[in-house]
């Protein structure tokens, strides 16, 4: 049923008969006033947390864009810096790296001329020892003190050849060669004591062999040592020093002669 309010009490519309109900005019005014203010309160809150979030979204672009800003502003530049920077380091080390594996295959390179005339000159030698044995029966002794520093020398230079750089395995070619020189030293000045084995024409031929490969290993001689030392050169300054140490560059034996009488080609003219 439906109600209405006539003079402060309340009427039913319907069938039932209508019930008097006390109603305060006052009270219901007021009852309404604070359920409107209590609504307009409702929504101002509710308005001013849609600002405060509207706000705090816009504060929160603003920060970000600052961000951004300082990003590419200050730290973009410096990290392309840093970038670049740290390419041309690399290219410098690269530089450096490979002019000194040239340095170093070029006096490997001069090292293999070397090796190719002692390997002739250690061909030639059983031949000349072989040609004075008929004539210097009494001189064994030479002969074979010759032919075990040819041994000797052949050894310690097929261990260079692997490493021409192993300052170790160059020392011990260099004391063989100095023993081998020696020991034909030694031979050619017996020999010169037998005419016939002078004017034999197998040592005349071995002569000539012999002083041309004595010549030759000299210049190869040389060149090895230019190339060594612009290798060590190069490995000792700065900055290259650095990389050198760094990647184990080691250092280039010269073909150093000691004793004086040695520097001299070893005189096969009888």
């Amino acid at each position: 049923n439906s109600f209405s309010v006539v003079s402060g009490a309340v009427v039913s519309s319907g069938a039932a008969p209508a019930l008097p109900i006390s109603f305060n005019s006052a009270s219901w005014s007021k009852t309404r006033t604070i359920t409107s203010s209590g609504t307009d309160s409702y929504r101002q809150l509710v308005n001013a947390r849609a600002t405060k979030r509207i706000f705090h979204c816009d504060w929160e672009l603003a920060d970000h864009s600052q961000y951004y800003r300082f990003i590419m502003i200050v730290l973009l530049p410096i990290l392309i810096v840093v970038l670049v920077g740290a390419l041309l380091l690399s290219l410098f080390v690269v530089g450096i790296y490979n002019g000194l594996i040239a340095l170093r295959n070029r006096f490997k390179n001069a090292f293999s001329q070397i090796d190719i005339q002692l390997k002739r000159r250690y061909d030639l030698i059983p031949n000349l020892v072989e040609t004075c044995k008929g004539y210097m029966k009494h001189e064994s002794g030479t002969l074979e003190a010759v032919v075990a520093a040819r041994n000797s020398a052949a050894t310690a230079a097929s261990r260079v050849a692997t490493n021409p750089a192993d300052p170790t395995a160059m020392k011990q070619l260099l004391q063989a060669e100095g023993q081998l020189s020696a020991g034909l030293g030694r031979l050619l000045a017996v020999a010169e004591a037998y005419p016939d084995l002078k004017a034999n024409t197998n040592m005349m031929a071995l002569q000539e062999e012999l002083t041309s490969t004595e010549n030759r290993i000299s210049f190869a001689r040389q060149a090895f040592n230019d190339a060594a030392t612009e290798y060590n050169i190069k490995r000792e300054v700065f900055p290259s020093n650095l990389i050198a140490n760094t990647f184990n560059f080691t250092v280039a034996e010269l073909w150093i002669v000691e004793d004086p009488t040695e520097r001299q080609s070893v005189k096969v003219s009888f």
